[in-house]
């Protein structure tokens, strides 16, 4: 053998017509993982088969394979439902009533509209809320409560504040009007 964290290598006289070539790890490695203390012993003892693991059936029903372990319920819309989903969306039904009505994503109700070719509706902010929102943003709210108060998200509430010209002040500041 080497020297310690040396690796010394020996080759014994043709087995079978094959060289063999062993290789000796003298502590090259102090903190061994799991998986290379695994490696070693099993390289150590030899080959051995590896056992197969006994597989389940995988669950079917009329429409395929099942998924295993799911998180979370799939709910798969029949054409009819989804013509539904369609006419109710157009209808200018929100979409987070679609969703809560069908048992589904907000996310997926716009992926079948977008399937589907039928135009995607953008969520609108009134104009009242937007001649609103730079007046409060300037009068000391901060987006969060500007957000509030208009009942939009604080992106959209920045966006409005920017597209009327206003400037963004650093997080964390909030001017409270004087009195």
């Amino acid at each position: 053998m080497g020297t310690r964290g040396r690796m010394s290598t020996k080759r014994p006289a043709p087995v079978e017509g094959r060289v063999l070539l062993l290789v000796v790890l003298c502590r090259s490695f102090s903190n061994q993982s799991v998986a290379l203390k695994s490696l070693i012993s099993r390289t150590l003892r030899g080959k051995r088969a590896i056992a197969t693991r006994s597989s389940k059936s995988p669950r079917n029903d009329v429409r395929g394979p099942m998924a295993e372990k799911t998180l979370q319920t799939q709910t798969r819309l029949s054409y009819p439902r989804r013509q539904e989903l369609l006419t109710a969306y157009a209808a200018g039904t929100p979409v987070r009533q679609i969703a809560r009505e069908f048992g589904i994503h907000r996310n997926t109700v716009t992926t079948i509209v977008n399937s589907e070719g039928a135009p995607v509706r953008r969520p609108r902010i009134s104009s009242e809320a937007k001649a609103q929102a730079l007046p409060l943003y300037e009068g000391g709210m901060s987006l969060a409560e500007v957000a509030k108060e208009l009942g939009i998200s604080s992106a959209g509430a920045r966006a409005i504040i920017r597209d009327a010209g206003g400037t963004m002040r650093p997080a964390g500041i909030v001017r409270h009007p004087q009195h």
